[in-house]
């Protein structure tokens, strides 16, 4: 093989594992994140319609094993969180909503919040009586 053969071929392979690195860099999905939006509310009943509850400020909380991000909701309950992707305990407090003069804990209406992909509509509600 000529020298010129071999400087040519060393360049492609060089240029094929730049472009292998480049691709694998791109797609890695450990660090795109997925957006989760919803409603921190209050209901005073059981049943729960849209017309049943009320948005509230508050903090809302997103954990997925030992890590948690805390956003805050405004005046109309409404939060976003930019996460990692995964299944999410979702809960929240406000000042509005508190039982002998402690934050109540609210949770989101179905259980864990599976964030693969952004979500919306979630509802962290606070049930009082």
């Amino acid at each position: 093989m000529s020298r010129t053969s071999v400087r040519a071929l060393t360049l492609l392979s060089a240029a094929a594992l730049v472009v292998t690195l480049a691709g694998c860099n791109s797609s890695s999905s450990s660090t795109s994140t997925v957006t989760v939006s919803g409603t921190l509310a209050y209901t005073a009943g059981v049943a729960v319609t849209k017309q049943s509850y009320t948005g509230m400020p508050g903090t809302v909380m997103l954990r997925a094993g030992s890590h948690t991000h805390s956003v805050t909701a405004d005046a109309h309950g409404h939060f976003s969180a930019r996460v990692l992707p995964g299944t999410y305990v979702v809960t929240g407090q406000s000042p509005q909503f508190t039982i002998n003069g402690v934050f109540g804990t609210c949770t989101a209406v179905g259980g864990d919040v599976e964030a693969s992909h952004d979500r919306s509509g979630v509802l962290v509600l606070c049930v009082g009586k």
